[in-house]
């Protein structure tokens, strides 16, 4: 454990020195997924069973900064339903992108905020009771409390509002009917934390 926390401070420190920063974010938020989980639903009535369905998605996040204000993340987000009985279906839907981002720092009694936001674009897959692929363009925009400082290190408590909205999938047959809903739809309120050297 002592080894693994040197090699991160001494790569963290060499990465600063070159002007490039480095952040690493994990969080947890809402998500509406109206098409999805109505499928869920009339499969669970025909089954004459219950359902849990997507309500929340995880999220993970890499960040480059070539620049104090500026930086380029990828991000992966995902989440998963299923219906209950003796023959359980799932129903899981996940989202990899990479989008531009911008930050601006200040302070407020004495705490060091930021704020910040991003654009992009993501590839969206669905498995399970519905299957297809899709692209989508969306972005986030929050504030964060960068709560521990040392040196380059930085901790912060993130909370975002994500918009992204996933207009269609497609399958082998061709775009899925979703009867003019989004056929997924990650956009909702996240909190995560995140670490990194800047």
């Amino acid at each position: 454990m002592r080894r693994a926390t040197l090699i991160a401070l001494v790569v963290g420190y060499g990465v600063s020195g070159l002007g490039v920063g480095l952040e690493m974010g994990l969080g947890a938020g809402t998500v509406r997924m109206g098409f999805l989980n109505g499928q869920l639903e009339a499969f669970a009535a025909r089954q004459d069973t219950t359902f849990s369905g997507l309500r929340y998605a995880g999220r993970a996040t890499g960040t480059v900064w070539p620049w104090p204000f500026a930086g380029v993340s990828v991000t992966w987000l995902g989440s998963s339903g299923t219906t209950h009985g003796r023959e359980p279906e799932r129903q899981n839907v996940s989202a990899l992108g990479i989008e531009a981002q911008g930050v601006v720092s200040w302070s407020l009694l004495g705490w060091p905020l930021g704020a910040g936001a991003g654009v992009g674009a993501y590839w969206v897959t669905a498995s399970g009771l519905v299957t297809g692929g899709g692209l989508a363009v969306g972005g986030h925009a929050g504030l964060e409390w960068r709560f521990l400082r040392w040196g380059p290190l930085l901790a912060a408590v993130e909370v975002r509002w994500r918009y992204l909205p996933v207009r269609s999938l497609h399958d082998e047959r061709g775009p899925i009917n979703t009867r003019g809903q989004p056929a997924a739809d990650f956009s909702g309120l996240c909190i995560g934390l995140s670490f990194g050297w800047r």
